[in-house]
Formats: C-alpha cells, sequence, structure tokens
C-alpha cells in the first residue's frame, strides 16, 4: 500500500496540477494520511460484544426437572411422571378398576372395598346393634325383638321413637312412604339388606349398611335432613338420592347407574335449600347428572368419585352441576372421571377445588368442559389436574377464577387448559399445561393472568389471547416443544414478562415463538426464543409488537412486521437464522435499536440480515450484524417504496453484498466491513441512498466466481447523494455508477485501495477508484481518491463526472477518459504522484450490473 496523503493540506487543495503546486510554493506531502473525517458508528456497548440485556428470570427453572407445580400429591396417591412431567395418581398401577355390588374403590385406594361394615358372620342382623334395636324381617310377624321382628318397616315405626334403631334383616324389604321420626336404619350390611323404594325421608334420619333400589326415586328427604353410611343405591328413574332440605352427611356411599330427565337437573345426588357433607361417595354410571346443587344449597365432598358417565337423550349433561349463585361449594381429593359434555359446571355461586382429578372427557368434540364457571360466580383451584379432555379444562365466562398448582393436557385437535371469556377473570399461579392443543386462553372480553407456567407439544398455541378486549398478562413461562408460543389476535392486548420459547417444531407461517395480529397489542420484556419453525417474533395485519431485552436464535426468521404490523425491540441478540434475520414487508414497520444480529444463513433462498419490501420500513439503531450468508440488507419496490433507516450500524462479513436495495435508503455513521460482491448497491431506478458518516471496507470478491467486489455500485437509474463516504481495500470498483439516469452527487469522498478483481479469463476485474459508464453522472467535492491499481478517476462517455476540492494520488493513471470527453469538471482537484495524470486509452470496464 502506498504512502497516503494528508486529507486537508490546507490553502494547497485548490491547486490542479503538480507543476502549479510547485509554482504556490507547497511541497508533495510526505507524512502519512490522517484518518478521514467521517464519524464511526456510537455503539457504546460494542467493546462488550452485545447490549446489555436482561435475561429471563424463572426461578423454578433452576430445579432438578423445572416444574412450577409445587403442591405435594396428597397422601394416599401416588407421584408418576407422565408426557409432561409428574402428576399425582389416585389409582393403581395400571388404571381404576370396575367394581361391583357393595364395594367400590376411591381416590387412594388400591382395590375395590366393602362399603360400610361387614356382613355378619352368622345370623340375619348387624351384630353389633343397640340393646333396644328394633327389628324387621320381611315375612315375620313377630314383635320386633331379634327373635321375634316385625314383617314390616311401617310396624317398626309405629313402635319407634325418636333416636331408635330399626335393624333390618337381610334379603329385601318394602319400604314405606314416609319416615317421619329421627331415628336409624341399619341393615345387616350393604351387599345382603335390599329396600325398595322409593324412601321418603321427614325428619332427622340415619340410613347406614343397606341397599336401596327404586322404579322412581330412591331416596327423598323433604325435610329434617339425612345421614347415610355404607350405603348402596343401585337401580332408580329420577333422583338417586334428592336431598331438599336440612343438614345431610353421606359417608361410603355408592350410586350406581339410574337415569333421569336432564331438564329438571335430575342428578344421582341432588341438594336443595339444604347442605351436603360427603366424604367417600362414589356415583357411577349415571345417565343424565351425577351430582347437582341447587337454590342456596351447599356442599362439602371429598375423597370421592363420580365417574362413568353417559348422555341423556334430551341434552348435555354435567357430572357435577353447581347452579345458582347463592350456592357454595368445596370439592377435595376427588376424581371427576369419563363423563359427558361438562364435568363440573357451576353456573354461578362460590366454588373451592382442591387436589381433585377431572379426566376422560367425551361427548360433542371439542365442546367437553371438565370445568366450567358462569354466571358471575368464583372459583379457588388448589391442586387441580385436567387430563384427556375433549375440549376445555377450566373455562370460565362472566366469572372469577384463581388456579393454583394446575396440570392439565389434552389429546383433542381443540383441548384448551385455561379458557377465559364474556367478562370473566381468571388468575392462574403455577401452572404446567401439555401435550395440548392450546394451553392457555384469554378469549372475547376475557382476562387472563397466568404466573410461572410451563407449557410442552402444544398442537396450536400455547397461550393465546383473542377476540373484542380480551386480555393476557403472563409471567414467568416456558414453553418448550409445541406449535406456536403466543398467538394474539383481534383486538386483544397482553403483557408478557420473563419467558423461554424453545423448540416450536410447527409447520409454517403463524408457528412463531410470539405472533400478534389483527389490531392487537403485545409489550414483552425479557424473552428468549430459539429453535422457532417460522419466526422468533412477529407482528402482522396491523398487530403491534414492542420487545424489550430479546434473544432470538434457531428459526427461519428472527423479527418481522409484516401486512401492517409494526414490531419495536430494544436491546436484542439474534442468531443461527436460517433465511432472515429482520423481516418488514407489505406496509410493516421495524425498529431495532441496541441489538446484534449474526450467523444467518445459509437458506435455499437468499439470505439477509435484514430485508424490507412493498412499503414497509425498517429503522435501525445502534446495530451490529455480521456473519450473514447472503446480504447484510435488502430490500425490493413494490407500489409502495420501502423505506430502510440505519443510524450507528455496523455490517461485517455479509458474503452477496453490504446493502442491495430497491428502496429508500437513509444511512447514518454506518461501516460495511468485508462485504462479499459489492458493500452498497441498488436493483432499480427507484433506489434512493441517502448517506452520511458511511465507511465501505475491503469489499470481496463474490466467492463462487471471484468477480466484483465493488465498494459502491449503482446501475440503472439508482441515487446516491450525501456527506463523508469513505471506500477502502475494495474489488474492481470503488465508486461505481452506470447507466443513464444514475447519479451520485457527495461532499467529502475518500476512495483507496481498489484491486482488480482476479476473476480469471472473459472477466474484466477493473481496479478504478471512481467509475462512471453508460450515461450516469457522477459530482463529487471534498474527493480523495488513491493508490488504486489502475485509475483514480474512470469516465466512459456518455457518463458525466465533476470533481471539486481534494486530490486523485498515487494511482497508475489519475484519469482514464474515453477520448470525446471534456476533462474540465475534472481538473479542480490536484493530481499528484500517479504514474499518469490522463489516460485517453478508454481502458477495460469493470462489470456493469451485479445482476
Amino acid at each position: 500500500m502506498r504512502t497516503r496523503s494528508p486529507w486537508v493540506l490546507g490553502s494547497c487543495v485548490l491547486v490542479t496540477s503538480l507543476s502549479a503546486l510547485l509554482a504556490a510554493g507547497c511541497e508533495e506531502p510526505s507524512a502519512p494520511l490522517e484518518d478521514p473525517p467521517v464519524t464511526a458508528p456510537s455503539i457504546p456497548w460494542l467493546d462488550t460484544g452485545e447490549p446489555e440485556i436482561a435475561d429471563p428470570v424463572i426461578p423454578w427453572m433452576d430445579g432438578e426437572d423445572g416444574d412450577p407445580v409445587t403442591r405435594p400429591c396428597p397422601s394416599s396417591w401416588t407421584r408418576r411422571d407422565g408426557p409432561a412431567g409428574a402428576f399425582c395418581d389416585p389409582w393403581p398401577a395400571g388404571g381404576r378398576p370396575r367394581c361391583e355390588g357393595a364395594t367400590a374403590i376411591r381416590p387412594g385406594e388400591s382395590a375395590c372395598m366393602p362399603i360400610g361394615r361387614a356382613c355378619p358372620a352368622s345370623g340375619d342382623f348387624a351384630d353389633d346393634l343397640p340393646a333396644d334395636a328394633l327389628f324387621v324381617r320381611a315375612g315375620a310377624s313377630g314383635d320386633g325383638t331379634r327373635d321375634a321382628p316385625f314383617g314390616s318397616l311401617a310396624e317398626a315405626l309405629a313402635s319407634a321413637e325418636a333416636g331408635d334403631t330399626i335393624a333390618i334383616a337381610r334379603g329385601s324389604l318394602e319400604a314405606v312412604e314416609s319416615v317421619d321420626v329421627p331415628i336409624t336404619l341399619r341393615g345387616a350390611c350393604a351387599d345382603e339388606t335390599r329396600l325398595t323404594g322409593p324412601l321418603t325421608i321427614e325428619g332427622p334420619v340415619t340410613i347406614e349398611d343397606l341397599s336401596v333400589t327404586s322404579a322412581t326415586r330412591a331416596i327423598v328427604v323433604q325435610r329434617g335432613g339425612l345421614t347415610a353410611r355404607g350405603v348402596l343405591v343401585g337401580d332408580h328413574t329420577g333422583r338417586g338420592i334428592d336431598l331438599r332440605a336440612g343438614i345431610n352427611v353421606l359417608e361410603d356411599v355408592i350410586v350406581r347407574g339410574g337415569t333421569g330427565a336432564t331438564a329438571s337437573f335430575e342428578g344421582a345426588v341432588h341438594v336443595v335449600n339444604g347442605s351436603l357433607e360427603a366424604s367417600r361417595l362414589v356415583i357411577e354410571g349415571r345417565a343424565g347428572f351425577g351430582l347437582t346443587v341447587d337454590l342456596r344449597a351447599s356442599l362439602t365432598l371429598s375423597d370421592s368419585l363420580v365417574a362413568d358417565g353417559t348422555a341423556s337423550d334430551t341434552g348435555p349433561t354435567a357430572m357435577i352441576l353447581l347452579r345458582d349463585g347463592s350456592m357454595r361449594a368445596s370439592i377435595t381429593r376427588t376424581v371427576v372421571e369419563n363423563g359427558v359434555n361438562q364435568m363440573i359446571a357451576a353456573n354461578g355461586g362460590e366454588v373451592v377445588i382442591e387436589d381433585t382429578l377431572v379426566q376422560g372427557a367425551r361427548i360433542q368434540p371439542g365442546q367437553m368442559i371438565a370445568i366450567g364457571v358462569t354466571g358471575f360466580g368464583s372459583l379457588v383451584a388448589r391442586g387441580l389436574r385436567t387430563h384427556d379432555i375433549d375440549g376445555f379444562g377450566v373455562a370460565s365466562a362472566g366469572a372469577t377464577v384463581e388456579i393454583e398448582d394446575y396440570v392439565a393436557d389434552g389429546t383433542h385437535p381443540m383441548s384448551v387448559g385455561l379458557h377465559a371469556e364474556e367478562g370473566s377473570t381468571m388468575i392462574a399461579r403455577r401452572a404446567r399445561l401439555g401435550p395440548i392443543a392450546i394451553g392457555a386462553r384469554a378469549f372475547v372480553r376475557g382476562a387472563l393472568e397466568l404466573e410461572d407456567a410451563r407449557f410442552t407439544g402444544a398442537t396450536q398455541y400455547s397461550m393465546q389471547a383473542n377476540g373484542e378486549e380480551s386480555i393476557g398478562t403472563f409471567r414467568r413461562v416456558f414453553v418448550h416443544d409445541g406449535r406456536a408460543g403466543l398467538r394474539v389476535g383481534a383486538d386483544a392486548s397482553v403483557d408478557l414478562e420473563d419467558a423461554i420459547f424453545e423448540d416450536i417444531a410447527g409447520s409454517g407461517i403463524g408457528d412463531d415463538g410470539i405472533g400478534v395480529y389483527l389490531r392487537s397489542h403485545v409489550t414483552a420484556r425479557r424473552v428468549r426464543a430459539s429453535s422457532t419453525a417460522n419466526s422468533c417474533f412477529a407482528a402482522l395485519q396491523g398487530g403491534t409488537l414492542d420487545l424489550s431485552d430479546v434473544r432470538c436464535s434457531g428459526a427461519d426468521l428472527g423479527l418481522v412486521a409484516a401486512i401492517g404490523g409494526s414490531l419495536v425491540a430494544r436491546r436484542a441478540s439474534i442468531d443461527t437464522i436460517a433465511l432472515a434475520a429482520l423481516v418488514s414487508e407489505t406496509g410493516g414497520s421495524l425498529v431495532l435499536e441496541d441489538a446484534t444480529v449474526r450467523d444467518v444463513g445459509p437458506s435455499e433462498n437468499i439470505s439477509a440480515g435484514v430485508s424490507i419490501n412493498e412499503g414497509s420500513s425498517a429503522t435501525l439503531t445502534r446495530v451490529r450484524m455480521s456473519s450473514i450468508e447472503g446480504y447484510g440488507g435488502a430490500c425490493s419496490d413494490g407500489e409502495e417504496t420501502p423505506h430502510l433507516v440505519l443510524t450507528d450500524v455496523l455490517v461485517h462479513d455479509a458474503t452477496l453484498g453490504g446493502l442491495s436495495t430497491d428502496c429508500l435508503v437513509d444511512l447514518d455513521r454506518v461501516e460495511i466491513l468485508r462485504a462479499g460482491v459489492a458493500g452498497i448497491s441498488n436493483t432499480s431506478p427507484s433506489t434512493v441512498f441517502q448517506v452520511r458518516d458511511v465507511r465501505v471496507i475491503g469489499t470481496q470478491p463474490d466467492p463462487v466466481d471471484g468477480r466484483f467486489g465493488h465498494g459502491v455500485h449503482l446501475v440503472g437509474g439508482g441515487t446516491l447523494r450525501g456527506t463523508r463516504l469513505v471506500i477502502e481495500d475494495a474489488r474492481g470498483a470503488g465508486l461505481l455508477a452506470t447507466g443513464a439516469g444514475t447519479s451520485i452527487e457527495l461532499d467529502g469522498v475518500w476512495v483507496s485501495d481498489v484491486r482488480a478483481a482476479a476473476c480469471g479469463a472473459g472477466c474484466t476485474g477493473g481496479g478504478s477508484g471512481i467509475v462512471a459508464t453508460e450515461g450516469a453522472s457522477v459530482r463529487l467535492t471534498n474527493v480523495r481518491s488513491f493508490d488504486h491499481e489502475v485509475a483514480g478517476i474512470q469516465l466512459v462517455s456518455p457518463a458525466t463526472a465533476e470533481l471539486h476540492l481534494g486530490w486523485i494520488y498515487g494511482n497508475a493513471i489519475g484519469r482514464n477518459l474515453s477520448p470525446d470527453l471534456d476533462a474540465t469538471p475534472l481538473l479542480d482537484v490536484t493530481y499528484l504522484s500517479n504514474e499518469v495524470d490522463e489516460d485517453r486509452r478508454g481502458l477495460a470496464l469493470p462489470a456493469a450490473t451485479l445482476f
């Protein structure tokens, strides 16, 4: 490299020849050149490699299995490993066995067990009866003693007083129309004492160790209340146990089978205007509703099973129906499984659910609801799991829901873990969701607040907000191995903080870490996305996405704004992108501040650091792009011209070009280093570059054929104007303008060290600093063009050029012109230390077009 001369030499800058220089008393400068007056990109964090990006803070991921759910299993349940992590299994290995007769299995038990007391070893009556008990055996004719029992229940009741026990023998016995004495009815055992109903109760009554069947309702409590222990309600029509008043207690009770019209909400057990405390209750095989609670009633249910429901002919049903705004219910350590339509439906009232499993729901695909809360009711759930649901896990409309330690999965294509809509507010803390279709969703006018959640294997979206005024607030979430992370559309809004999206392995468009659509808005802080099928983050169709402290890697696309979408990202790291790190197209708007972009490509299509088109815009500030196997920046025109703005930007090692554009481009304090083919180039006459303080250094030839390597290459009518442009160490041409209408107008130009491209036979390697051909126009002020292998400036008719103030020196040829060109516009500079100042031979030119 030749010794350079100073950028400014006082009064000698106006001298136009060596002889004039000496006559003016100036000496040829011998000191090395100072750096040109170009302000370098201002990127305060550059020395550290990237901006200070705050990583997501998710404390529970530091644990052994990264599980946000912390609630321990009930003591008698077994902790097992499932597809999405550990779960609490109430059944023995292999699942719940089917029990018959007066046997049942309750959550936490290992086998079918008899209910109530064991049958006596001998005799017809229970062994441990009170001394004053009254005895009844069908067909007897005694006075109510053990040895001479009554022959009917009516006889025993006629003799009974409050507090008495009536012992019923093995075998079958007809019930009576009404029991209005506060007594105890006790069988020998539930499997062998059968009471044929209906049994109507008009006062506080206790029933133990017997079974009841009926052609209509089995047991009806009109007043007073019922206590039942070790009771089996078998075949019946309508309600199995109808509790219309009083304080009622069911322990170790089975209601199996039965049918009833759904229009009147007839259930296996029905509570209205009273209370029920039930433990170890089993309701199985019900056609219609299972357990219904209504009209100012209250329910306490624990260690119970409601299972194997079937649809009735009159419409959809629920395994447990809780209705009326004054109703209160508590459900603990209970399993609701294998039902139809809704498993637990709460239409108003207050419901608390703890350590409960709801699973295996089927009827109209996609319409199944494990737990539904509506009618301004409320639900508090702790330690809940919904499994294998063909619809919604927990759904609310117009209600308030609070959930802690929730586990959900579902195999149906429409399964949803959490769903809030129609004015409902759902708050969920510590949740594990998946595999499932949609993990958590805020729908039309619903609000969902989710904290500490892990999503696995979502077949549609892990999180979604969709519909008018729906709101999502998501904190500390981890999304793994699903189709899409967060999808927001149709006027929804989401606030996301501390999130990780990994292995979003969908099938293409829409399978993003975050996708915002249709006038929706998302604000996201401290987010990381990696290995996503489509893009890390996308704003489309009028959606807006505001990001800060984000990382994106291993995606086809990095950040996307399209179809009127708007994306703003502050403090970002984007790497290992197959196609384009930054995309703005079809009216999109992309703003990126304080970011690194690296390792883009290769791709079957042409890769780019930033790609824009069709009336879109991209504004990059304090950004470093490096290792791009494609273009650093590319844009293509359409009906509306795109606009690319780079301020304080570094573009390093882009193999096909630093910037290759067909749009409006503003460059302010930009450095392009080691670009392939061309540092800056255009693809159409609509391209306009506005530059200030731009450096293009070390441009490399095309890696395929060795051609090009130009610093700045404008063709076919493109325009470049501005101040302070530096081009160093290029191949072929430093500043090249070719074609009619192509125009370059600059104040402060430094072009040095251009060498011929070593492109082999049939290729013109060039080697000149400033080149204008085929009708292009160049006007440069305060120009330096030096140390080139061929010429400082090369001009071919009918191209035109004007040079004012500066130096052309240290070249083989100062100016190389077509024979017919007037050199006067090129003489307002100093030609110094060139082997030849002027040459008219019409030397071969570097290739005029890159495409």
